[in-house]
Protein backbone atom coordinates (compact mmCIF):
# COMPACT_ATOMS: atom_id res chain seq x y z
CA UNK A 1 0.00 0.00 0.00
CA UNK A 2 1.67 3.26 -1.44
CA UNK A 3 -0.50 5.01 1.10
CA UNK A 4 1.54 3.46 4.20
CA UNK A 5 4.08 6.02 5.43
CA UNK A 6 7.07 4.43 7.56
CA UNK A 7 8.24 7.06 10.47
CA UNK A 8 11.01 6.46 12.40
CA UNK A 9 10.99 8.55 15.20
CA UNK A 10 14.43 9.73 16.58
CA UNK A 11 15.91 12.70 18.01
CA UNK A 12 17.52 14.61 15.24
CA UNK A 13 21.17 15.07 17.65
CA UNK A 14 21.13 11.67 18.01
CA UNK A 15 20.01 10.79 14.31
CA UNK A 16 22.59 12.89 13.02
CA UNK A 17 25.60 12.06 15.26
CA UNK A 18 27.70 14.79 14.19
CA UNK A 19 31.23 14.08 14.77
CA UNK A 20 32.34 16.23 18.21
CA UNK A 21 35.75 16.53 16.97
CA UNK A 22 37.99 17.52 14.11
CA UNK A 23 39.34 13.50 14.78
CA UNK A 24 36.37 12.30 14.39
CA UNK A 25 35.34 12.17 10.66
CA UNK A 26 32.21 10.74 10.45
CA UNK A 27 29.15 9.78 12.49
CA UNK A 28 29.78 8.67 15.80
CA UNK A 29 27.96 5.66 15.79
CA UNK A 30 24.65 4.31 14.52
CA UNK A 31 23.45 6.17 11.43
CA UNK A 32 20.23 4.02 11.06
CA UNK A 33 17.98 7.28 11.38
CA UNK A 34 20.52 9.47 9.64
CA UNK A 35 18.65 11.78 7.01
CA UNK A 36 21.13 10.32 4.06
CA UNK A 37 20.25 7.22 5.29
CA UNK A 38 16.65 7.62 5.18
CA UNK A 39 16.65 9.48 2.23
CA UNK A 40 18.71 6.55 0.33
CA UNK A 41 16.60 3.88 1.61
CA UNK A 42 13.99 6.26 0.10
CA UNK A 43 15.04 5.88 -2.81
CA UNK A 44 15.88 2.26 -2.64
CA UNK A 45 12.16 1.40 -1.99
CA UNK A 46 10.85 3.99 -5.00
CA UNK A 47 13.27 2.29 -7.42
CA UNK A 48 11.29 -0.84 -6.59
CA UNK A 49 8.44 0.19 -7.47
CA UNK A 50 6.65 1.78 -4.45
CA UNK A 51 5.82 5.15 -3.45
CA UNK A 52 6.01 5.01 0.44
CA UNK A 53 7.74 7.80 2.07
CA UNK A 54 10.13 7.65 5.05
CA UNK A 55 10.01 10.16 7.37
CA UNK A 56 12.09 11.11 11.02
CA UNK A 57 8.88 13.25 12.64
CA UNK A 58 11.62 14.05 15.20
CA UNK A 59 14.69 15.50 13.04
CA UNK A 60 14.58 19.40 14.15
CA UNK A 61 14.41 18.32 17.95
CA UNK A 62 16.42 17.53 20.96
CA UNK A 63 15.67 14.60 23.15
CA UNK A 64 15.40 17.39 25.92
CA UNK A 65 13.04 19.45 23.59
CA UNK A 66 10.91 16.20 22.72
CA UNK A 67 11.04 15.17 26.80
CA UNK A 68 10.33 18.80 27.68
CA UNK A 69 7.04 18.76 25.32
CA UNK A 70 5.42 15.55 26.50
CA UNK A 71 1.89 15.38 26.84
CA UNK A 72 2.55 13.44 30.50
CA UNK A 73 5.85 14.36 32.06
CA UNK A 74 4.63 12.93 35.02
CA UNK A 75 4.51 9.11 32.66
CA UNK A 76 8.04 10.04 31.40
CA UNK A 77 8.99 10.70 35.20
CA UNK A 78 7.39 7.07 36.03
CA UNK A 79 9.17 5.47 33.03
CA UNK A 80 12.27 6.86 32.85
CA UNK A 81 13.86 4.39 34.90
CA UNK A 82 12.94 1.48 33.14
CA UNK A 83 14.43 2.88 29.94
CA UNK A 84 18.00 2.19 28.36
CA UNK A 85 19.67 4.69 26.10
CA UNK A 86 23.12 2.98 27.00
CA UNK A 87 25.98 2.02 24.16
CA UNK A 88 26.87 -0.82 25.94
CA UNK A 89 24.71 -1.33 29.31
CA UNK A 90 26.40 -4.68 30.18
CA UNK A 91 30.57 -3.51 30.31
CA UNK A 92 29.69 -3.03 34.02
CA UNK A 93 33.30 -4.35 34.85
CA UNK A 94 35.00 -1.31 37.29
CA UNK A 95 31.48 0.61 37.51
CA UNK A 96 31.07 2.34 40.83
CA UNK A 97 27.47 1.40 40.67
CA UNK A 98 27.52 -1.87 39.23
CA UNK A 99 23.36 -2.47 39.99
CA UNK A 100 23.06 0.14 37.18
CA UNK A 101 21.65 -0.02 33.51
CA UNK A 102 23.52 3.15 32.07
CA UNK A 103 27.13 3.82 32.14
CA UNK A 104 27.22 7.16 32.30
CA UNK A 105 29.78 7.76 30.03
CA UNK A 106 28.70 6.97 26.63
CA UNK A 107 27.46 9.45 24.14
CA UNK A 108 24.21 8.46 24.18
CA UNK A 109 23.97 8.30 28.44
CA UNK A 110 25.22 11.95 28.37
CA UNK A 111 22.77 13.05 25.72
CA UNK A 112 20.40 11.42 28.05
CA UNK A 113 21.34 12.84 31.20
CA UNK A 114 21.04 16.45 29.38
CA UNK A 115 17.85 15.61 28.40
CA UNK A 116 16.51 14.41 31.66
CA UNK A 117 18.02 17.72 33.29
CA UNK A 118 16.22 19.88 31.30
CA UNK A 119 12.79 18.68 33.04
CA UNK A 120 14.18 18.14 36.45
CA UNK A 121 14.93 14.42 36.10
CA UNK A 122 18.42 13.75 35.91
CA UNK A 123 19.85 11.72 38.84
CA UNK A 124 23.69 10.89 39.01
CA UNK A 125 23.24 7.61 41.32
CA UNK A 126 21.20 5.97 38.51
CA UNK A 127 24.84 5.44 36.05
CA UNK A 128 27.58 3.29 36.44
CA UNK A 129 29.94 6.62 36.82
CA UNK A 130 28.13 9.72 37.53
CA UNK A 131 30.95 11.77 35.31
CA UNK A 132 28.89 15.71 36.10
CA UNK A 133 30.37 14.71 39.89
CA UNK A 134 34.00 13.53 38.66
CA UNK A 135 33.55 9.61 39.50
CA UNK A 136 35.90 9.17 36.05
CA UNK A 137 39.11 10.61 35.80
CA UNK A 138 39.12 12.39 32.47
CA UNK A 139 42.36 10.96 31.22
CA UNK A 140 40.99 7.23 31.24
CA UNK A 141 40.78 5.50 28.10
CA UNK A 142 36.89 4.90 28.98
CA UNK A 143 36.64 8.84 29.20
CA UNK A 144 36.83 9.15 25.55
CA UNK A 145 33.24 10.24 24.62
CA UNK A 146 33.15 11.97 27.71
CA UNK A 147 36.45 13.93 26.47
CA UNK A 148 34.87 14.10 22.81
CA UNK A 149 31.93 16.27 24.33
CA UNK A 150 33.32 18.20 26.50
CA UNK A 151 35.92 19.43 24.08
CA UNK A 152 32.49 19.85 21.19
CA UNK A 153 31.59 22.64 23.82
CA UNK A 154 34.66 24.16 24.31
CA UNK A 155 35.34 24.47 20.65
CA UNK A 156 31.92 25.89 19.99
CA UNK A 157 32.45 28.70 22.71
CA UNK A 158 36.07 29.30 21.59
CA UNK A 159 34.86 29.62 18.00
CA UNK A 160 37.02 26.89 16.91
CA UNK A 161 33.96 24.88 15.16
CA UNK A 162 30.33 26.15 14.56
CA UNK A 163 26.98 24.41 14.67
CA UNK A 164 26.89 25.23 10.90
CA UNK A 165 30.58 23.96 10.97
CA UNK A 166 29.71 20.22 11.88
CA UNK A 167 26.39 20.29 9.57
CA UNK A 168 28.67 20.76 6.37
CA UNK A 169 31.04 18.08 7.38
CA UNK A 170 28.02 15.92 7.38
CA UNK A 171 26.57 13.88 3.81
CA UNK A 172 23.16 15.25 4.40
CA UNK A 173 20.52 15.90 1.48
CA UNK A 174 20.71 19.26 0.17
CA UNK A 175 17.70 20.99 1.98
CA UNK A 176 18.33 19.55 5.44
CA UNK A 177 21.71 21.62 6.40
CA UNK A 178 19.89 24.78 8.15
CA UNK A 179 17.90 22.28 10.40
CA UNK A 180 20.84 20.24 11.24
CA UNK A 181 22.83 23.09 12.45
CA UNK A 182 19.66 24.30 14.20
CA UNK A 183 19.11 20.78 15.89
CA UNK A 184 23.33 20.86 17.09
CA UNK A 185 22.98 24.35 18.05
CA UNK A 186 20.10 23.21 20.22
CA UNK A 187 21.94 20.04 21.25
CA UNK A 188 25.40 21.77 22.03
CA UNK A 189 23.29 23.98 24.69
CA UNK A 190 21.07 21.13 26.61
CA UNK A 191 24.48 19.79 27.31
CA UNK A 192 26.13 22.28 28.32
CA UNK A 193 23.50 22.86 30.58
CA UNK A 194 24.16 20.02 32.29
CA UNK A 195 27.66 20.26 32.98
CA UNK A 196 27.59 23.96 33.56
CA UNK A 197 24.81 23.31 36.39
CA UNK A 198 26.01 19.92 37.60
CA UNK A 199 29.45 19.04 35.90
CA UNK A 200 32.70 19.72 39.22
CA UNK A 201 35.26 22.25 38.51
CA UNK A 202 37.49 20.09 36.40
CA UNK A 203 34.52 19.04 34.08
CA UNK A 204 33.34 22.46 33.52
CA UNK A 205 36.96 24.02 32.83
CA UNK A 206 37.38 21.44 30.25
CA UNK A 207 34.01 22.17 28.56
CA UNK A 208 35.39 25.93 28.44
CA UNK A 209 32.42 26.69 30.70
CA UNK A 210 34.13 28.50 33.78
Amino acid sequence: NDSVHLLVPENGLIALNPPLTPSRLGSCSTRTAHPFFLARLEALIRGLGMENSITNPFAGKTKGQLVAASRDLPLVTQLAADTISCAHPTRRMGWIRRDATHCGYCIPCIFRRAALHRVGLDRGYEYGYDVCAGELDLDREIASDLRAVLTWISDARAGLSSPTQQACRLTLPPDQCGLAASVIEAGLDEVARLFLDRGVPAVVEWAGLE
